[in-house]
């Protein structure tokens, strides 16, 4: 499937949440993925889920550090991307602040068919008791959850 996408993504582009054990190469598949978008002229945001909590915390608060400029970052590409990719869902502290943002994210880019995948070592399972109803709703309807399953490649180094 997303072999399909990464050589037809006009065509087969779509929502996904991949997910399984720690090291088994979840972040290296959509990197390959994201890779071969933008060798074709695709936008692609990839952040991990720190980095795409914190872009928000700081757009909202207008937390900015101090080697950073006067201006917070801006959540647009986030939006506007061809393909946005959260990886590692789950390791940041889900509240409800980080349940807004995602909501947010998610919803808007359905609305405006931008495909997202999401990556996370949470089954679906823990992602329903994690998140917001409205996400997990949202998640099942529009996204294709994938589970990879084998041994932590990094052990195996």
């Amino acid at each position: 499937l997303l072999k399909a996408m990464a050589d037809d993504f006009d065509n087969n582009a779509r929502n996904f949440v991949i997910y399984g054990g720690v090291g088994i190469g979840k972040t290296f598949l959509t990197s390959c993925l994201a890779n071969s978008l933008i060798k074709t002229g695709r936008s692609v945001v990839f952040l991990t889920a720190f980095r795409f909590f914190g872009i928000f915390e700081k757009n909202t608060f207008r937390k900015v550090e101090s080697d950073d400029s006067d201006t917070p970052p801006t959540t647009d590409p986030i939006f506007d991307c061809d393909l946005l990719v959260i990886d590692d869902i789950g390791t940041e502290l889900p509240n409800s602040f980080t349940n807004s943002k995602l909501f947010d994210c998610i919803n808007e880019r359905i609305m405006n068919n931008k495909p997202t995948i999401i990556s996370s070592n949470w089954s679906p399972a823990h992602l329903k008791a994690n998140y917001s109803d409205r996400i997990f709703s949202r998640l099942t309807k529009h996204y294709k959850f994938l589970k990879l399953t084998g041994a932590d490649i990094r052990m195996s180094l």
